[in-house]
């Protein structure tokens, strides 16, 4: 059945393609639409003006159409999150028709224009459709039980809005390809949870039942001792996945590097989902399959060739093929290679993040890795030989790009706080290097006169 709004020429478009494309409205019918779009109020809001305030009495869901708001703490100085077209919010409201407090604030962050459904219009046509109301009332429950949850921890709020997690598991390699209702449907199974750094988040050997997002901060995968870091995961990346979806002992051991918002699905809810989805879920598998190929390189690696590669002669003899350290020196190199920390990036792992801090020096020993410049338009393939992150850290900068690699990558990593330290014995090299990095920052428009 074509249950698309555009076909009621007395719905604006606009409003009609909105209504269309929000998950709540997916399972209704074009009458059904059509009554929830001519029962809606066009209201208008300027940059700045608060649209619900915390503790008030809910009166109605609204919809985004043009412009952005802000998820705000109550003293209007902490943005939790920033909702566009397409997003909705108020419908923490819904409990069997009793008005809820609102359990945040919403402040215009430009000039907006806002569809708003009030909540005794709302409970009328629901009342005639119970198996559409189920379905509006459950999603309620798990947003507004979700953004209880995360509101009650400082700087958590929105980005555990269901929303906005769907929004961030679309950002994710596992789930770029998926569609809008998949999304939908997987965010209002998640959870939030926040770790502390050196927590274990997962356990090599445990049976896997859970797939974590990273939504801010750093987890890293590690041996079974702690000792060895064989990957990091940073804002946008997801751990878990091998475990959920083939049923399967963990892998690898993870941990948090620093303090981390995590959201996280289990694998309960996500089998039953996926169920409704065979085709995305198929793409899915085939994606987890990769990374289960990576994991079990890495981990037949890590007996023979990987120590192999960490023996002094060999790092040595691989920091010299270094295009950054050509002409540097076998002292410098020496001082470099003493140094170095072993790394293992499993297959579309992020090596560098566009604007988040860059603590080390990465240079690529095995593999491709890919960075994406000029607002990921354009693409540089990087092999052995060349270096990620140098620039940031000479001149202390966040990331210009993201790197991602596109294989197993084998790198070894030079803290950078350690490298700029290090640069103090050997002033003609540390003048070398800078030179070179002003000369890729005035390529790329970045230096500051």
């Amino acid at each position: 059945l074509n249950h698309s709004l555009a076909s009621c020429s007395d719905v604006p478009r606009d409003l009609a393609n909105a209504i269309d494309s929000l998950p709540i409205f997916f399972d209704c019918d074009v009458a059904l639409k059509r009554r929830f779009a001519m029962s809606m109020k066009p209201r208008k809001y300027k940059m700045g003006e608060i649209l619900v305030a915390k503790g008030e009495l809910g009166k109605g869901m609204y919809f985004i159409m043009r412009g952005n708001v802000q998820i705000i703490s109550d003293d209007g100085e902490t943005i939790y999150a920033m909702l566009g077209p397409g997003n909705f919010f108020g419908e923490a409201i819904r409990t069997k028709g009793v008005s809820n407090p609102r359990t945040a604030s919403v402040r215009a962050a430009s000039d907006c224009f806002i569809n708003a459904l009030m909540q005794d219009t709302l409970e009328n046509i629901l009342a005639e459709r119970p198996e559409v109301a189920e379905r509006v009332r459950k999603e309620a429950a798990a947003q507004a039980s979700m953004a209880n949850d995360s509101l009650a921890q400082e700087g958590l709020g929105g980005e555990f809005a269901v929303n906005a997690v769907a929004e961030l598991l679309r950002t994710i390699p596992l789930f770029k390809a998926c569609d809008t209702g998949f999304l939908h449907k997987v965010a209002l199974t998640a959870s939030s949870k926040l770790v502390q750094k050196g927590d274990v988040v997962i356990k090599k050997g445990d049976v896997g039942n859970e797939l974590f997002c990273v939504v801010r901060g750093t987890l890293e995968v590690v041996s079974e001792d702690m000792e060895t870091v064989y990957a990091r995961r940073s804002a946008g990346s997801f751990v878990g996945e091998i475990g959920v979806i083939f049923a399967m002992p963990r892998t690898f051991t993870v941990r948090a590097a620093t303090a981390c918002d995590l959201v996280v699905l289990n694998k309960v809810f996500f089998d039953e989902v996926v169920k409704e989805f065979p085709t995305i879920y198929a793409h899915i598998k085939s994606i987890a399959q990769e990374r289960l190929d990576s994991t079990q390189s890495i981990q037949n690696s890590d007996d023979e060739s990987l120590r192999a590669k960490l023996e002094p002669e060999m790092v040595r003899q691989n920091l010299l093929k270094v295009q950054l350290f050509e002409g540097v020196g076998n002292d410098f190199c020496d001082a470099v290679a003493a140094a170095v920390k072993p790394r293992v990036f499993a297959s579309g792992d992020n090596i560098v993040v566009r604007d988040a801090n860059v603590g080390a020096l990465t240079f690529l020993i095995e593999g491709e890795a890919e960075e994406l410049v000029e607002g990921d338009s354009e693409s540089v393939v990087l092999g052995p030989g060349d270096v990620c992150g140098d620039v940031e850290v000479l001149k202390s900068l966040s990331g210009l790009s993201n790197v991602v690699s596109k294989s197993v990558v084998l790198a070894y990593q030079v803290d950078g706080a350690a490298f700029r330290a290090l640069l103090a014995d050997f002033p003609d090299v540390k003048n070398f290097l800078h030179a070179a990095a002003e000369r890729v920052l005035e390529r790329r428009g970045v230096l500051r006169k």
